[in-house]
């Protein structure tokens, strides 16, 4: 998941509004783990792409799924910096199951997903 925020940062003795942004992954046990948080002067294409590459440079591998809003320059750097990982937004994801996302994903091809039972996560049969 990757989103952005803009908080007000004191920088050399004047206040300003700044992009921060947050990737959070959520592992097969399903637990989520904050990847990565980094400032930026604006939430561009740009700022979206280092982020991404130095995430990748620390030693991200293996993303399936992403999902973020709808902010084109996000888009695009998803699509540049990790070509392979199927893309979602935000509004798509609340709308299918509101009260679950995220909760216990399994990701299948093409962007499909089901859901497990707290059973079926512990290798229980039901």
């Amino acid at each position: 998941m990757l989103d952005a925020r803009y908080e007000r940062v004191r920088e050399a003795g004047v206040i300003r509004s700044r992009a921060v942004l947050v990737a959070i992954g959520i592992d097969w046990d399903a637990q989520r783990q904050v990847l990565g948080v980094s400032l930026a002067g604006r939430e561009s294409l740009t700022a979206w792409r280092d982020f991404l590459i130095g995430l990748k440079q620390r030693g991200l591998s293996g993303v399936h799924f992403v999902v973020t809003d709808q902010h084109e320059g996000l888009k695009q750097a998803v699509a540049e910096v990790l070509p392979t990982a199927l893309w979602q937004s935000w509004r798509s994801v609340r709308r299918k199951r509101p009260s679950r996302c995220f909760r216990h994903p399994v990701w299948r091809h093409r962007g499909s997903w089901t859901w497990r039972s707290s059973g079926e996560r512990k290798g229980n049969s039901g």
